[in-house]
């Protein structure tokens, strides 16, 4: 399930509380685990602006959209080359790794962010929810090597 947001006004928790009465009935590869994807526009990393609007997804992977209620809307990943990092702490906190890895790691290593591609984080067994400082989430930023 999806819905529009933005940073500076996240929506997000809409998506989740459509989404998680629901989920039981979704014939998941791993029930216990959810991902949080973002869908970004073309333009949007290029300069931040806490008001531009993306859409989020809360999701389960399935093996096949056949027999899914039409309450769910299909959602792919593709796949590529990521970075990946595991986010300790709050869901607010994340801004602070993510900005960190947008604007430093990322280009001090050699990579660009692939804007053709959706981000997300992979939230299972550790995943304590938003608020809890120990939850533990692997977020997966799509990227391109620069060729040099």
């Amino acid at each position: 399930m999806s819905v529009e947001t933005s940073v500076g006004n996240s929506q997000a928790v809409h998506a989740w509380k459509k989404f998680m009465p629901l989920q039981k009935d979704v014939p998941s590869k791993e029930p216990s685990t959810f991902y949080s994807i973002q869908d970004y526009p073309a333009g949007y990393l290029d300069k931040f602006d806490p008001n531009a609007l993306f859409t989020t997804w809360a999701a389960k992977e399935v093996e096949s959209n056949e027999g899914l209620s039409d309450a769910f809307l299909p959602v792919e990943l593709q796949g590529g080359l990521y970075v990946t990092f595991v986010h300790k702490g709050t869901a607010a906190e994340i801004g602070q790794a993510l900005g960190y890895m947008y604007g430093q790691w990322i280009p001090e290593n050699g990579y660009r962010i692939d804007t053709n591609r959706k981000h997300f984080e992979v939230l299972s067994k550790n995943y304590g929810g938003p608020q809890n400082p120990n939850s533990q989430e692997v977020a997966w930023i799509p990227v391109i090597k620069i060729e040099e």
